[in-house]
């Protein structure tokens, strides 16, 4: 069981890249456990995705791929996509459970404040999101 949970709410859709809910001071150092992203009404047109700042920064780890886009001549050219650090709850479901691709050997310390950002919202409603966390 964790030591503590942070919970951020929009009951409403917000704009893309804003920031919902408190922000919450770390009275310890602590290290995340799990995300759990939960909606009322499954979005049906696109993923929900959310990401988590420590202090500004991100907790989860880079999950861009890397894609061969054209061959020629001169060997295979690929194509990075931009940075992909958030928890995404796919279209249709209505659950996210577990999420835990964090920044290897991250700790939110003791001082830090931890904020929510929604980066895409799509299409589902009353969205809640939940940082799972032990203390360090």
């Amino acid at each position: 069981m964790a030591d503590r949970v942070l919970t951020w709410h929009a009951p409403e859709r917000t704009g893309d890249g804003l920031r919902i809910g408190p922000a919450f001071y770390m009275d310890e150092d602590y290290t995340p456990g799990a995300v759990r992203l939960q909606v009322e009404t499954a979005g049906r047109v696109l993923d929900a995705e959310v990401d988590i700042l420590d202090d500004g920064v991100t907790i989860f780890a880079d999950r861009t791929t890397t894609q061969q886009v054209s061959t020629s001549t001169k060997g295979p050219t690929t194509s990075r996509g931009a940075a992909k650090t958030t928890a995404v709850l796919v279209e249709g479901d209505t659950v996210e459970e577990g999420e835990d691709s964090f920044v290897a050997g991250v700790t939110l310390l003791k001082g830090s404040w931890v904020t929510c950002k929604v980066t895409k919202y799509g299409d589902a409603k009353n969205l809640s999101v939940h940082l799972e966390m032990d203390r360090a």
